[in-house]
């Protein structure tokens, strides 16, 4: 019918300009890429921070890992289920890191150690007082370690 040629015209049609879409984005990001295609990775890497070069090796891997990936679905295999996808989730967990380091701000993870005001006031403004209760402290417990070894006897 009439209806299913329009239809089929217009995926062609759509199929068409994906495909030449993904054609100038391929060129542009060959003109991007080219200067890094004339060195090798050890020589890109030297002019870099560590966080650039973090960058790039985990750009290069998650790369990797993605195009294979995709050639498992496209031969039938469930990438679900093949240890590719653990390694995606492993450099995903790293390219989090790296943004994390880059973007500190935006770090919502809790501090790890909590600062106890009340007892860094003491220690601040009485320091004798503290010292000497360590000493006491200190005293009384090697007596009692004194009085368990003679039990032990």
């Amino acid at each position: 019918t009439m209806e299913e040629n329009n239809t089929g015209l217009i995926n062609d049609q759509l199929v068409n300009q994906s495909v030449t879409e993904m054609e100038q984005c391929i060129a542009q990001l060959e003109q991007l890429l080219q200067p890094l295609f004339g060195q090798s990775l050890h020589e890109v890497m030297q002019d870099l921070s560590p966080l650039q070069g973090a960058k790039i090796n985990v750009t290069i891997a998650y790369a990797i890992n993605t195009l294979f990936y995709l050639y498992l679905k496209t031969q039938g295999v469930s990438p679900a289920t093949h240890p590719v996808s653990k390694e995606l989730q492993r450099v995903k967990k790293y390219i989090q890191k790296i943004n994390e380091a880059n973007n500190p701000q935006t770090n919502t993870e809790k501090p790890k150690a909590v600062l106890n005001k009340e007892a860094t006031a003491r220690m601040i403004n009485e320091p004798d007082s503290s010292n000497k209760q360590s000493k006491k402290r200190k005293s009384s417990n090697s007596g009692r370690r004194k009085s368990k070894k003679r039990r032990k006897k």
